[in-house]
């Protein structure tokens, strides 16, 4: 059983991805949701990646500032909580660039859904279309340049 410093600290950590997850993102503030989140529990920035990093450890005064910033009950930071499956593995952004990557598109989609669905399909048809049909992996009982027109259609229905 991890000690009380240790399920506090992955406990701050989950109330972080959480006020991610919540939070509506735009361009403009996806680099800057640490500062938000320290922004509404009341800490410095730094204090945060201490926490992170292990090398700073949330005592009983600041444990009770995040759980009433994040409107948890208290004592739940003094808790070990699991982390919510909120897609399914292997679809989670693996680096900090994929996650800015999804933010950014997320946040133009939420904008312009229908545009950025059609423009979506235009690039993704476009770099088909730009490849060989051998580069396109044949589904099983179909020529290549039929799954390459299942593969079409498939993405056609899904985009639009």
């Amino acid at each position: 059983m991890p000690d009380l410093a240790t399920v506090r600290q992955r406990n701050i950590i989950l109330l972080r991805e959480e006020f991610e997850r919540n939070v509506s993102p735009s361009v403009g503030n996806l680099r800057g949701m640490d500062k938000a989140f320290c922004e509404r529990v009341g800490i410095h920035p730094s204090l945060l990646s201490r926490i992170r990093a292990g090398s700073y450890h949330a005592g009983e005064k600041l444990a009770r500032q995040f759980e009433v910033a994040m409107r948890k009950p208290a004592g739940w930071l003094d808790q070990a909580q699991e982390a919510p499956s909120v897609t399914p593995a292997g679809y989670l952004p693996a680096s900090e660039e994929e996650r800015f990557a999804v933010s950014v598109f997320l946040a133009a989609y939420r904008e312009h859904p229908r545009a950025l669905r059609q423009r979506l399909l235009e690039q993704v048809s476009r770099g088909f279309m730009a490849g060989t049909v051998d580069e396109i992996p044949a589904v099983e009982g179909k020529s290549k340049k039929s799954s390459r027109s299942l593969l079409d259609k498939k993405l056609n229905d899904r985009l639009t």
